[in-house]
């Protein structure tokens, strides 16, 4: 007869998964608002390595091994669907562990001004010296390290309106476990197709900023040309560079989730990330007002929870044909709309 073994809930995150801010200062998780253990570290002043080892990234750990999950939050989309083992795995248990998952959101500079991200334009072509000497440390943290290391960058602004990161990735020494997951607008892809024909091996994937499928949509939104962006996606395509598609919703876009779900079938995409807007400091009320989804007159809570069960369904593993829609990921402040009706 066989005995029904207890499932363990298990998020790799707090061993293999980390943030870096402007500041240096280090988080778990791809993003730090998805915990309460705090900042980790600072990587202006340690190596990687030795942040972590502090006491925040144990304690968000101890969660994760007692079940209680005790540091995680709801808007953590693994807390709505976490990972089911029969044992933990063994790294758990090495000191030494290192993270095998970085984004970096250290570089402001962007081509764009999309409202819900900043006021101004915050672009100049001198080199960030934080960002470069956050850099520098993660070069010197992985030059002996083997184990594959995917670079997600950048969080906070655009890879290829960065002279930093450009510099970075023109380096020769770079450590070879490196892999880099590119986050940008696309509207610079075309003018940059040198840095991505150099890294193409070690591209893992681009992810493009779209939160829109209509043109006009997208120039309210973010500023730039949809044309373009669409144009520089497929030329990737032809260069056999996996994209994804990042979309965050909010009332200008809600009613075109499904349109971009469906571009991004066309456009050959590995997946499409679907975020609920959040509000940052910057955001005036009348911008957040006019913006938000929750509690807002103007947005169809229909129509959205409709919207968000069809993707909610939507098939979990890619299909290389490219004959089926591909795998949507939602975080808990979309989630939640499901679950409210």
């Amino acid at each position: 007869m066989q005995l029904n073994m207890r499932m363990l809930k298990f998020c790799s995150a707090p061993w293999k998964t980390v943030t870096v801010q402007s500041s240096g200062d280090v988080q778990s998780c791809l993003c730090g608002d998805w915990n309460n253990a705090g900042t980790l570290g600072n990587l202006l002043t340690h190596t990687m390595g030795e942040i972590m080892q502090t006491a925040n990234v144990n304690r968000l750990r101890e969660g994760v091994l007692d079940q209680s999950f005790s540091l995680c939050k709801d808007v953590c989309p693994k807390v709505w669907s976490p990972e089911q083992v029969e044992k933990f795995p063994d790294y758990i248990n090495h000191a030494a562990v290192m993270p095998t998952e970085i984004l970096l959101a250290i570089d402001r500079r962007c081509n764009l001004k999309c409202p819900s991200c900043r006021v101004t334009n915050i672009f100049d072509k001198a080199v960030d010296p934080i960002a470069r000497d956050i850099l520098d440390t993660l070069v010197r943290s992985y030059r002996e390290h083997t184990t594959p290391t995917v670079l997600q960058m950048d969080g906070d602004g655009d890879v290829f309106a960065s002279e930093a990161w450009r510099q970075f990735l023109s380096r020769s020494d770079l450590p070879e476990c490196f892999g880099y997951h590119i986050i940008t607008n696309g509207n610079l892809v075309l003018k940059n197709k040198h840095i991505l024909t150099r890294l193409r091996d070690r591209i893992t994937s681009v992810d493009v900023s779209l939160d829109a499928a209509q043109e006009h949509t997208y120039s309210h939104i973010r500023g730039g040309r949809l044309e373009t962006v669409i144009e520089g996606m497929k030329w990737m395509r032809g260069e056999g560079i996996r994209t994804h598609i990042s979309f965050v919703t909010q009332r200008r876009n809600y009613r075109e989730m499904l349109e971009c779900w469906k571009l991004a079938q066309e456009l050959g995409c590995h997946s499409i990330n679907f975020q609920g807007i959040k509000r940052y400091p910057h955001m005036s009320v009348e911008y957040w007002q006019h913006n938000r989804l929750e509690g807002n007159p103007n947005v169809d809570m229909d129509y959205l929870h409709e919207a968000l069960n069809t993707l909610s369904n939507a098939p979990t593993i890619v299909d290389f044909t490219g004959k089926s829609p591909p795998p949507v990921y939602m975080d808990g402040n979309l989630r939640k709309f499901i679950d409210q009706r």
